[in-house]
């Protein structure tokens, strides 16, 4: 299905507006959530974060999302329990779209559902309902700290190698 000629333009107005709103990375902490992923089972974040590296991917499987399944699954792979994946939906009311997904592309992460939008109502970041927010990807220390962001669409797979492996480095010598 082709994309809607507006859609760009709605994405850049959400990202503008949203970065007027932005605190510095290394003061913003991620609050704790407990979301059920596609399987049923919960996944609560600081549960997960002792002595490992996570990523938070915020997706609303357009495109240029489900082009980096791969790529983060090979991240998963090659790290395994030292690195979390969470890959949030953010398509609130849509249940069907993440269940499609994860049983097409069947990733080594969970697929989290977000029906009440945790997303922007707790962690802050607005987006509408056919756009990811700005910082759609978030590399988080084990205490909880952002300690990168981006959109993952925007940034190169070595940037995101280079950042996972100094946090898991930090964790091990820490």
């Amino acid at each position: 299905m082709p994309r809607p000629w507006w859609l760009p333009l709605w994405k850049i107005y959400w990202n503008l507006r949203h970065r007027l709103t932005l605190k510095p990375p290394e003061a913003n902490r991620v609050p704790d959530f407990a979301l059920a992923s596609t399987t049923g089972k919960p996944f609560r974040l600081y549960d997960a974060l002792p002595n490992r590296t996570t990523l938070l991917w915020l997706t609303n499987f357009c495109e240029s999302c489900l082009e980096k399944i791969p790529f983060l699954t090979e991240l998963k792979e090659t790290h395994g329990d030292r690195l979390n994946i969470f890959a949030i939906s953010i398509l609130r009311g849509d249940l069907e779209t993440p269940y499609r997904m994860a049983r097409q592309y069947s990733p080594p992460f969970p697929v989290l559902l977000d029906p009440n939008d945790w997303v922007e109502n707790v962690l802050g970041l607005p987006h509408p309902d056919v756009a990811c927010p700005l910082y759609n990807f978030l590399v988080i220390d084990g205490s909880g700290r952002i300690k990168y962001r981006a959109h993952l669409s925007a940034v190169s797979e070595q940037k995101v190698r280079d950042v996972i492996e100094k946090e898991l480095d930090a964790i091990t010598k820490g």
